[in-house]
């Protein structure tokens, strides 16, 4: 059994080259975007396994996006 490794907003904001700010707004406002988890009444924080599951669909959503906007020149 592997243990849940947990994100502070800094670590998450880290991950993505953005800030603590950034990424509050992103869970307040992108329904995409990994919900914190409260663990105390002060600490929220992001599941690691759900911010990579995020970052690899936001990938594959950006790839096929370039596909379909891609010209074939003959």
């Amino acid at each position: 059994m592997t243990d849940k490794v947990w994100l502070t907003d800094a670590e998450v904001g880290t991950r993505f080259g953005t800030t603590r700010q950034w990424v509050w707004v992103q869970a307040r406002t992108n329904p995409q975007f990994p919900q914190p988890v409260k663990l105390t009444a002060r600490w929220s924080r992001w599941a690691l396994q759900e911010i990579e599951a995020f970052e690899q669909e936001a990938l594959g959503h950006s790839e096929s996006d370039l596909w379909k906007s891609a010209k074939i020149i003959a």
